[in-house]
């Protein structure tokens, strides 16, 4: 008898534990496979929903970096964005997507040395591999007061030596250019101009090989008193003359900021902002 009330309990206790289990799974959380991913521009992931059955409305935080259709995420460009399902019941489930350009695993210069004469200009160009690899680039020289660089890889010849520009990739990968810059002929002034021009003087024109030439282009100062003329291209460059507003210099090149000048037998870098090659331009109220 006792036998047969232990054997009663047991089946009772496995009749209530089995109900449970129909009732827990019959409740269960609905959630997403993955509530944070990382995927690679162009590829895409499937998100899926456990434990429901139902309509889904899915979303994301920004189309431009992540679509999503029926659950898949595909990736467009670099960046994250939140992906959204609500569910009909009014639950929102969300994921995390971070999408990452297409690494580089090579790179390389349109250019693997150059000659260069003092305030002469050029470009170099980089090539990432795979070719549909992109990336944010950093450039730098090894000796800026020879030779320097901008984020697009313009460089400008400052001062006759040898100096090496360098391309890098964020994920490591770099290469470089051997830069040589020679010396240019000093500029002399070998003619004095003063005509009056509206309410303009134009004084000490210069062009970059010493020579007068009426043919040259002029930039004119449009600063409210005067602008600063800098051994390089750097706002923190020593300045080596002050160039007052209506007064000329010689235009020799450019980068994307400054243009590079000639102004009484001196040769500088000028902030584009207060220049213009017509002496009437609207004045720039402000100096640097």
């Amino acid at each position: 008898m006792m036998r047969n009330k232990i054997i009663t309990v047991l089946s009772s206790l496995v009749l209530t534990i089995f109900i449970l289990s129909l009732c827990s799974c019959g409740n269960a959380k609905s959630v997403l496979n993955n509530d944070k991913v990382s995927i690679t521009v162009g590829d895409s992931y499937q998100l899926q929903i456990s434990n429901y059955e139902g309509d889904v409305l899915w979303s994301s935080s920004d189309e431009h970096i992540a679509k999503v259709e029926d659950g898949k995420v595909t990736a467009n460009t670099k960046g994250n964005a939140v992906i959204s399902a609500v569910l009909s019941d009014g639950e929102k489930l969300s994921c995390d997507v971070t999408v990452k350009n297409i690494e580089v695993t090579s790179i390389k210069l349109d250019k693997s040395s150059i000659s260069l004469k003092e305030g002469n200009s050029d470009q170099i160009e980089a090539k990432l591999f795979p070719s549909e690899a992109a990336d944010e680039l950093e450039w730098d020289s090894t000796n800026p007061s020879i030779v320097s660089v901008d984020n697009n890889g313009f460089i400008t010849g400052i001062s006759k030596g040898t100096a090496v520009i360098r391309c890098y990739t964020s994920n490591g990968k770099s290469a470089s250019c051997s830069v040589k810059v020679t010396k240019a002929k000093s500029s002399t002034s070998s003619k004095s101009d003063k005509t009056s021009n509206g309410n303009t003087t134009i004084i000490n024109r210069y062009d970059n090989s010493g020579q007068y030439d009426s043919n040259d282009p002029l930039l004119y100062c449009r600063a409210s008193d005067w602008a600063t003329l800098r051994s390089y291209n750097s706002r923190d460059a020593k300045s080596l003359a002050k160039i007052k507003r209506g007064e000329s210099a010689v235009y020799i090149s450019e980068t994307t900021e400054f243009y590079y000048v000639a102004y009484q037998g001196k040769r500088g870098y000028v902030l584009k902002d207060y220049f213009s090659y017509s002496p009437n331009a609207p004045i720039n109220y402000g100096n640097n």
